[in-house]
Parts: C-alpha cells; structure tokens; sequence
C-alpha cells in the first residue's frame, strides 16, 4: 500500500495495528525506502503445552505490533524461522484493532485470500499546521463560517471541524448548521424551558420553581419567602453589625443572669436556709428530705408555667401542676415577691414544714428561691413568732374559714381551728366552696346560707345528693348540728377538737352496716380496727379542697 507523502491519508497510528499470524516467522513492514518500520515475531506451542490464554494474539501462533504516526507507505514481509513445529501458511497485514479478533480455528491453518479494514486518518497536508493554513485563504478549505481549523494528530497539515453546537460539512459555505438541542433531549437534557440559541442552548426552570434545569428533579419549588430574603439581604452588612454587638455582650448578660439569680437567692433566704438545714443535720434531727429547686428544674416540671397547668389562682400566687424528673406530681406555688424582712421567717417556716409528715397534710417537698416558685402545701400559714405579743398582727388566714370571733377579739384559741374544721366538713357535704362571688350577695357565703337554712329546717337542700344518698338520714343529721356548733359565733359553744373527732367516730360506725345489728355501741365499737374508726364515710380517698386565696387542703383516708 502506496499513499505517498501527498496524499491527505496516513495510517491511523490509535486505530490500526499490525498483525503476524502463522509461526514461527517474524511479520514486518517496510517504509518506501525499505527501512524497517514496526514488525513482531510469532512463534509455535505444541498443542499439548498450551497455556491458559493461548488463543489471544500474544505471540504463540499470531503477534500484532502497533503503527508509528506518519506512515503513508506499507509493504509488507515475513522472516521464516527454524522449528519443528510450522503452519502452512503465513500472514502479514494492517487491520482496524475492532475488526481484527484472532481464534485458532480462523487463522492458524489459513490458506485464502482474505481482506482486512484499515482506518486511515485524512488531513489537508499542503501546509505545515492551521496558522500557515490560515495566512492563505484562498487555499483555506474551511470554508463554513462556523468551522474551526484543527491541527492534524499525524502527521503535518489540518483538519476543518465544525464548531460546538454546529453539524454539517465544514469544507463547503454554510455547511456547518446550528444544531437544535431542545430537540435532542437524549444527547442535551433539559428538565425545564428549553431554548435553542446558534451554537447553543439554554435551559430554565420553569415559573414557580428554580434550581439546575439541567438536572433530572433540579428544580424545586420556589421559597415564598425569597423575595422577603433578598430584601433582608441589602441590610445585611447592618445585621451582621448589631450581630457582633450582640455576640459581644452575651458573655456579659450571662454573667449578670448569674448574679441576679444568685441575688434573688440570697434576698429570698437562701444562705439562711442552707445555713438552718446544715444545723439540723448537724443536731441529726434531718432536713426531712427537704430540697431546693432550681428554676430550670420546676419550668421543666411545668412547661414552663403553662396556662393549662394551673390549679388555682390567689391573692398570694398562682398553684401549678408539676411533674418532676423521677416522675412524682407536685402542686408548684409560685407565689408574689417576698420582702427582704421576711427571708428569715420563710427559711424557718419552710424546714418547719418540711419535718411535717401526716397522711392529711401534702408534703412539702422543697422550695426555689431564684425569678419565686415554692413547691410546697398549698396554703402554708405565716408562722407566729416567739413573742406572742406580736401573733395579732401577723396571722393571716383564709376568708371564709377564718374565726370570726377573731375579728373582733384579735386573739386565736383553740377553738378558732374547730370553726375553720366546720367550714371545711361543711364543704364536704355540700360540695361548694366556702365563698363565691358570682352569685347573690346574701348567697356568697356558705357558712350563712347554711346557718339559714338549718334555722328554717331546709338545710337538706344544700348537701350534695350523692352525700344523701350514701348516708343514713339520722347519721347526716347528726353531722348537720355536730357543723352547727363548730360553727357557732361564740368559740365556748363550740366542740373541741378532740370532741368533734369522737364524735364523728361514732357517727362513721353507726353509718357501717354491722351498726345496724343489736348489740352494746361501745362493746362493738372496740373491736373494730383502728383504721376503721377514724374520719367519717364522706371523706374519699385523696378528696381535694381547692381554697380561696390559693389554699389547698387535701385529706385521705
């Protein structure tokens, strides 16, 4: 093969090879002055030594050699060589590296003609490269205005090649035409607006979305906010200002956080509290599993304060429900400001009722003395100091369970518990609470209404029907005048304490059906079991008084 140097072919050195086959021979070829240009050397295997991958052209049957660039000439040769083995026949021949594939049973014994393929490579060879090309444009055979000039890969010369987004034959006028993309999804994806621009294309997301069109699900749906973004964008240099200010002073707002949490500690009666609980460690009488709590622990607790977590609302604060880490419902007081004078009182009272254990009584777990919250009883009373004199002027009560005599002695007795004790039975029997104000004037208090209706025999009227229902008539009765006298005006008409609880013992085992059978009371009322004969029948387990002023007393039986 003869291409001679003016010829725009050469032999494409990437996709054509030289191929040997037979052995043993050695398989070349020379250039058109019979120089040696690219040759390889095939040998024989008996069949019984075949190795694993005989088969490929690798040198035992058929060997293959790669093309310089630059070849424009080709003649082929064989060398045969000495052995005890050889093949009939013997080749040498340039073929396209895709077409060729070598098999024993195709070419080893091969005996026939045969033609191969050879991919040549086509360039103008008349100048050296594209700038020498390109200096005389008569002989400039790029003729489309939207061809570019490539330098030839082999050998000297050029090719002509359309430009990126153009097709066509770029050796004539206009032969290179604008390719319309958006009608080649497959080859140019496009998952928005597609517009076809000469030489290019654009792709866009559709109105309402933005992202990478150019992407399977690039776009999205666009940010409502978006515009209101950009506005805050042009004050961003401000914002990232005032930023800096504020990042500058957190440290100082968390220092002054500390301190006035401390602050309110101390002004609260913290250090005095601390101080009382380690002395009653100290003396081994405990602190009763009293415990101050921090103000993120009872927000926690609560939900911070939420609205649907109130149980009562008073003059002295405002009475949550609260559960803490470990699970255990509490009642949260979170009462006014306390004035610095009474911080002392306050840690006193608070360990005083924290050694008070009865199953009448809540608990009173511990208190928090950071912004008020007190877990506490719902109405622990101020107590009075060791200076009697001074006990007028500091009790403080509840309205509508408070003595009235005490209003006008100003002196507290004993019996001035009994009447607050008939305000509370009395409540129980009726189910309504000691004052309310959305009713008549002449029917706010249920002390009055009470006495009233005992007075005209109508008091059967204000008691709950379910306290009738479950009570024999004379049993109930008996309660009625037994409410009567704790509530009377004059504490020396009064029961004591002792004699109301006596009393309301009876009453409890006459209400029991063994009651009903004959028998001595007292003989029958001895044998039965010490919690069988305490609180009447009408109280339930954990009954709940919700008080004015915040005050709740719970009783359980």
């Amino acid at each position: 093969m003869a291409l001679g140097e003016a010829s725009p072919y050469r032999v494409s050195p990437t996709k054509t090879r030289l191929v040997a086959t037979g052995c043993p021979t050695i398989g070349y070829f020379v250039d058109s002055d019979e120089y040696f240009v690219s040759g390889c050397t095939s040998v024989c295997r008996p069949a019984q030594y075949a190795i694993a991958g005989q088969g490929s052209c690798t040198g035992v049957g058929c060997c293959q050699s790669a093309i310089p660039p630059g070849v424009s000439y080709y003649q082929p040769n064989t060398l045969s060589l000495q052995g005890g083995n050889f093949t009939t026949c013997q080749y040498v021949f340039l073929a396209d590296a895709d077409w060729f594939s070598y098999s024993d049973r195709v070419f080893f014994n091969r005996t026939d003609d045969f033609a191969a393929p050879v991919v040549l490579d086509c360039a103008v060879r008349n100048v050296g490269n594209c700038s020498a090309a390109q200096q005389n444009m008569t002989d400039y055979v790029c003729r489309s205005g939207n061809s570019e000039c490539v330098p030839s890969t082999n050998g000297a010369g050029y090719r002509c090649n359309c430009k990126q987004g153009y097709e066509g034959n770029p050796y004539l006028d206009g032969g290179c035409r604008d390719i319309d993309e958006c009608r080649r999804k497959d080859e140019y994806p496009c998952y928005g607006d597609c517009t076809n621009l000469p030489g290019n294309y654009t792709c866009k997301c559709r109105p309402g979305t933005d992202g990478d069109a150019y992407k399977q699900n690039g776009c999205r749906p666009k940010d409502r906010f978006t515009l209101a973004l950009k506005v805050v964008t042009g004050f961003g240099v401000g914002v990232v200002l005032l930023l800096l200010c504020v990042c500058l002073n957190l440290g100082l707002e968390k220092g002054k956080l500390i301190r006035t949490k401390q602050r309110f500690f101390e002004q609260n009666g913290g250090v005095i509290l601390q101080q009382q609980m380690r002395s009653y460690t100290s003396a081994g009488a405990g602190a009763g599993g009293f415990k101050i709590f921090s103000e993120d622990e009872l927000e926690k607790a609560t939900n911070s304060f939420a609205a649907d977590r109130v149980l009562s609302r008073g003059g002295h604060g405002i009475v949550y429900k609260g559960v803490l880490e470990d699970k255990t419902v509490v009642a949260i007081k979170r009462s006014k400001m306390m004035e610095e004078a009474q911080t002392k009182e306050f840690a006193r009272e608070m360990l005083i009722l924290s050694q008070i254990n009865h199953r009448n009584v809540v608990k009173l777990l511990g208190c928090c003395l950071e912004l008020t919250a007190k877990v506490s009883d719902f109405g622990a009373s101020k107590l009075a100091p060791d200076d009697e004199a001074e006990i007028a002027t500091l009790v403080q009560g509840t309205c509508g369970y408070l003595d009235p005599e005490y209003l006008m002695t100003c002196q507290l007795t004993d019996k001035s518990d009994v009447y607050s004790f008939g305000v509370i039975l009395l409540e129980l029997l009726t189910r309504k609470k000691a004052l309310y104000f959305d009713g008549p004037e002449e029917d706010r208090s249920l002390v009055s209404c009470f006495m009233t209706a005992m007075k005209a025999g109508r008091h059967e009227e204000l008691l709950d029907s379910q306290v009738r229902n479950e009570m024999r008539a004379e049993v109930l009765e008996e309660i009625a005048h037994l409410v009567m006298r704790c509530l009377s005006m004059s504490g020396e008409e009064r029961p004591t304490m002792k004699e109301a609880a006596e009393r309301l013992e009876r009453l409890r085992y006459q209400q029991h059906p063994w009651a009903q059978a004959d028998g001595n009371l007292e003989e029958r009322q001895t044998l039965l079991p010490m919690e069988q004969r305490d609180l009447p029948s009408m109280f339930r387990q954990q009954d709940v008084l919700d008080l004015e002023e915040g005050s709740t007393y719970t009783y359980s039986l």
